[in-house]
């Protein structure tokens, strides 16, 4: 039987290959890909970085355009197949990278701009990786937002790709990468009834509570988003530190914990159980120079229960979550999940679904960046995941850069006076746990219509 026009078998007849096919997809980066594809296009990720430095947009035009050429999963294309997978082409024709430029009034208002960016429009055939360039009207420096499709990349592959730029941006010379295609190793088979162990005391401790009493946040709107940053000077980010240790847990399990309590107080109405999901990168298994350079999704979440009819506070709280959360990577179980779901996604079987996680909770942690040769180095940097009604209800993420903490907290599910009174309930939380004094309250967010001038 003739080749169908345009096949793969089709292609190669005429010569050589008019792509190539990308090798080592796990089962989350499919379903990722499916939830993108079945929900309008909502399977984005977008990341946005705060540069202190001279503002040259052709610098930076052309050091976008450098790093998106020379990075392969920047040229994907996906292509579903028979069985209902995603293949992954990186064609072999020239790349047009796509960028975006844009004024704003200040650091905030590009945050806000960042969330409508990432928020679904109904098109699931944008291309999987889009830069726009944000000029501040109020303050030097500038910001750069990079919009992906959350099956091929990740906010750690993005921040990857910004080292890149930070590389090249003002140098005479292109340096030369090589792009991690590490395939992720197969756990070992010495943790394996470990991990299964904490599996089984994870599922009566947490997934028996959650299928019984979590319910999920009341959906306000659907596909809009709103943001709140809150800054934390040196000083208060090492009281925050601090007291962390003193409670030995860690940034990412408190930050959970002040948001499932921000949750509780201002929803009284819900139940007193609330979810929280902790992402864990499976970079952590690679070799540290295929770590560095792996840009891919390779995110897995965990889901916990903070259970407020129990006593405890912040600390007696996120220790547990922090302490269950190192066992669970110590002993392989986020590289077992993945290799799991990979199989289950190849044998076609549909991953169970569940209702929407209340509260997310991501640290980067300590983040260092280089200086560009022109001089610009990063300052602050947030991120963004929209997966519609996949996705938690209400999202935090923060990264500490120069000694400085950063928080974002957004929703593309809750209003914008919601978002607000969360963050601020979140920051009170915290702010208590470190020992210090509130701050001034935040102001009221409103979300603005906006223009963006592409860059062909």
């Amino acid at each position: 039987m003739a080749n169908a026009p345009g096949s793969a078998a089709d292609i190669g007849d005429l010569g050589a290959p008019a792509y190539r096919v990308l090798p080592n997809i796990n089962g989350m980066e499919q379903t990722f890909c499916a939830i993108h594809d079945q929900c309008g296009g909502c399977g984005r990720v977008a990341c946005i970085v705060t540069f202190a430095g001279p503002y040259d947009r052709t610098a930076i035009e052309r050091a976008l355009r450098i790093v998106t050429e020379q990075c392969p999963r920047a040229g994907v294309q996906l292509h579903r197949q028979p069985s209902g997978l995603f293949e992954y082409r990186i064609s072999s024709a020239p790349r047009r990278p796509v960028i975006e430029f844009q004024h704003v009034a200040d650091r905030d208002a590009g945050y806000q701009l960042a969330v409508e960016l990432g928020r679904s429009n109904g098109n699931s055939a944008e291309p999987v990786l889009r830069w726009v360039v944000l000029a501040s009207e109020a303050e030097d420096g500038f910001q750069i937002v990079g919009i992906a499709h959350h099956g091929v990349f990740d906010a750690a592959s993005l921040l990857v790709l910004v080292r890149r730029f930070l590389e090249v941006c003002g140098s005479t010379t292109v340096p030369e990468w090589e792009w991690s295609e590490d395939e992720l190793p197969q756990p070992r088979r010495a943790t394996f009834f470990r991990v299964l162990g904490l599996i089984l005391r994870h599922a009566v401790t947490h997934f028996r509570l959650r299928n019984r009493h979590c319910r999920g946040l009341p959906r306000e709107f659907a596909d809009e988003g709103a943001c709140v940053v809150r800054r934390w000077n040196p000083a208060e980010t090492e009281a925050l530190l601090n007291a962390c240790r003193t409670a030995q847990t860690t940034v990412t399990a408190a930050l959970g914990v002040a948001g499932a309590t921000a949750v509780h107080d201002v929803y009284p109405e819900l139940a007193p159980v609330v979810d929280v999901v902790i992402p864990t990168d499976t970079r952590r298994y690679l070799p540290a120079a295929a770590a560095e350079r792996s840009v891919r999704m390779g995110v897995c979440g965990i889901v916990y229960v903070v259970d407020f009819r129990s006593a405890g506070d912040i600390g007696d709280r996120s220790r547990g979550i922090s302490q269950s959360l190192h066992r669970f990577v110590a002993n392989e179980g986020p590289l077992r999940l993945v290799h799991l779901a990979t199989r289950m996604v190849r044998k076609r079987v549909q991953l169970l679904e569940s209702p929407p996680v209340c509260v997310s909770a991501n640290s980067l942690g300590r983040i260092r960046f280089p200086e560009s040769p022109s001089g610009v180095r990063v300052v602050e940097c947030g991120w963004f995941a929209n997966g519609g009604q996949h996705m938690p209800a209400y999202s935090q993420s923060a990264a500490t850069i120069d000694g400085c903490l950063a928080v974002t907290s957004y929703s593309t599910w809750i209003s914008a006076e919601r978002v607000r009174r969360l963050a601020q309930r979140t920051e009170e939380i915290l702010r208590k746990f470190a020992d210090l004094p509130m701050t001034n309250a935040m102001p009221a967010l409103e979300t603005q219509p906006f223009e963006v001038t592409a860059v062909s």
